[in-house]
């Protein structure tokens, strides 16, 4: 008894099948857990009222579900934009997802936004927020289509982007901070040059009272001589207090500069 062996195909003509399936990368809505699919829960969670769902999906920091269940009993949500764009939805699974990633000094943030419709001329999005690895529902938002447009489409992205903002923010906070430092010195400087100023017009006044009821020559050549030492030691003093003032200057990378306070 023979068996069968497959032969490589020549060139031009297909495959032959061997029995196995076909392999093909699963489509964000197929990825479990990913925002994708979780919107799909999200809205249907909205349209059946699923209020123990919704709160299985929700971020902590977000409006909770218990929060919409009260608003729907109320009716307030008929009212609002969230409820309207929700019953707009046709159950169209959505597709279109948009992430976000902001780093500061002590928190991150990782934002997803699925797309599931428009309202208002803005997009209606589900948003989700990245806690402990999961996505978590953190709301329904109407962001700008442009805005939601320019957004990155995979999460390596925002990150990469985000990365480079909170690198672009760390040097212009460096900047601010180097003018600060400068100009706390500067107005050191300057208050000790006015307390120097001070002392000088006082010992002047002194000296001057001092020349003024001088009654011996001898006297008199003392105190022009500390009067002129004296008034050497002003003048040099406002020079250089006029050198200070001309050389602060605010640096050119700092000017037109928002993030500089100068």
């Amino acid at each position: 008894m023979t068996t069968a062996t497959s032969r490589p195909a020549k060139a031009g003509q297909p495959a032959a099948n061997t029995g196995t399936p076909a392999v093909h990368p699963p489509t964000p809505a197929a990825i479990p857990g990913g925002p994708v699919a979780l919107a799909n829960d999200v809205l249907r969670a909205f349209r059946t009222k699923d209020w123990k769902r919704l709160q299985q999906l929700a971020d902590s920091k977000a409006a909770t579900a218990n929060f919409f269940e009260r608003t729907y009993k109320r009716g307030r949500a008929r009212r609002s934009w969230r409820y309207r764009a929700i019953e707009g939805w046709d159950m169209t699974p959505p597709r279109e997802v948009r992430y976000y990633y902001g780093k500061g000094s002590l928190v991150e943030r990782t934002e997803a936004m699925v797309r599931f419709g428009e309202f208002g001329g803005e997009v209606a999005v589900v948003s989700f927020s990245l806690s402990d690895g999961k996505w978590r529902f953190a709301g329904i938002k109407s962001p700008d289509p442009q805005r939601f447009g320019a957004m990155a489409k995979t999460l390596a992205e925002a990150r990469a982007a985000g990365g480079r903002r909170a690198n672009r923010l760390e040097r212009h906070n460096a900047q601010r901070n180097a003018e600060q430092d400068r100009r706390d010195r500067a107005e050191a400087e300057a208050r000790q040059r006015d307390a120097q100023t001070v002392k000088l017009m006082r010992e002047i006044a002194i000296v001057q009272k001092r020349l003024s009821s001088a009654r011996t020559a001898a006297e008199r050549t003392s105190a022009q001589q500390k009067l002129t030492a004296l008034e050497q030691r002003m003048h040099a003093l406002r020079r250089h207090e006029h050198k200070a003032k001309k050389d602060y200057r605010v640096p050119a990378d700092c000017k037109n500069n928002p993030l500089c306070d100068h």
